[in-house]
């Protein structure tokens, strides 16, 4: 029974600290969207909060899905040091 709970530390560990992160999160969802009525006192500033979220996502999931297909392997092996060994993989070193 001690082998199993101690199986179990690091994921419960882990589980309960997303959780208590998710909880964190909802609450500063909440609070920054009474924040931002309170100042302004218009509901459509609100909702351009929940707009810009998905369009920053959109924006920046583009351009970084281009600049890492334009820039596959190059800059990562200069900035990881890395150098091809005779199979062809990347060592870093």
């Amino acid at each position: 029974m001690s082998k199993t709970l101690k199986a179990w530390k690091d994921p419960a560990l882990l589980l309960s600290s997303i959780g208590i992160a998710s909880i964190g999160d909802f609450i500063y969802l909440v609070a920054i969207n009474i924040m931002v009525y309170q100042l302004t006192g218009s509901a459509a500033a609100v909702a351009g909060l929940w707009i810009i979220g998905p369009l920053t996502n959109i924006v920046t999931k583009f351009w970084t899905g281009s600049f890492i297909i334009f820039r596959q392997k190059t800059p990562s092996s200069i900035v990881l040091r890395a150098k091809p060994n005779d199979k062809g993989e990347m060592n870093v070193g």
